[in-house]
């Protein structure tokens, strides 16, 4: 398994956010979008994913 990271994801205007595409085997796995903000004084991460891989089901 192989993470890229890629700094401010594209369709994210908001600085701190990070989009991580995993892939395992060289097989597209899933792409994940972390958004790191502040929130007085902590620090907020919301992560979003889309699963790139399919399961044929029987």
């Amino acid at each position: 398994m192989t993470v890229e990271t890629r700094p401010n994801a594209p369709d994210v205007e908001e600085e701190g956010n990070l989009e991580l595409l995993v892939t395992a085997g060289s097989r597209p796995w899933a792409t994940y979008t972390a958004s790191i903000s502040r929130d007085g004084d902590d620090t907020v991460v919301d992560i979003g994913w889309i699963s790139d891989r399919r399961f044929g089901f029987r």
